[in-house]
C-alpha cells in the first residue's frame, strides 16, 4: 500500500487493488469499522490482514476503513 498526497490535498492509496476487485459491486455500508481509530497506522494493518487472509470480511473491513480515512482526510 502506498499513500500519496497530490498538490491539491486529496489523498490517493495504491496497491490494493487487488483487494479490492474481490469486492466489485459491494455495499459497504454495513461493515462496521467503530473498534478501529481511522489512522494510516491502522490502514496499513488491515490491509496487511487482508492481503494474507484474502477473505472478504477482511476486505470488506479494509475498504470501508479507507473510504473513512479518504474522508477524514
Amino acid at each position: 500500500m502506498e499513500l500519496i498526497q497530490l498538490a491539491t490535498r486529496q489523498i490517493v492509496i495504491k496497491g490494493d487493488e487487488h483487494l479490492l476487485a474481490e469486492l466489485e459491486g459491494e455495499d459497504l455500508s454495513a461493515v462496521d469499522i467503530s473498534d478501529v481509530r481511522i489512522t494510516a497506522d491502522e490502514l496499513a494493518e488491515l490491509i496487511d490482514i487482508a492481503d494474507r487472509t484474502k477473505n472478504v470480511k477482511d476486505i470488506k473491513r479494509y475498504a470501508a476503513l479507507k473510504a473513512g480515512f479518504i474522508e477524514k482526510t
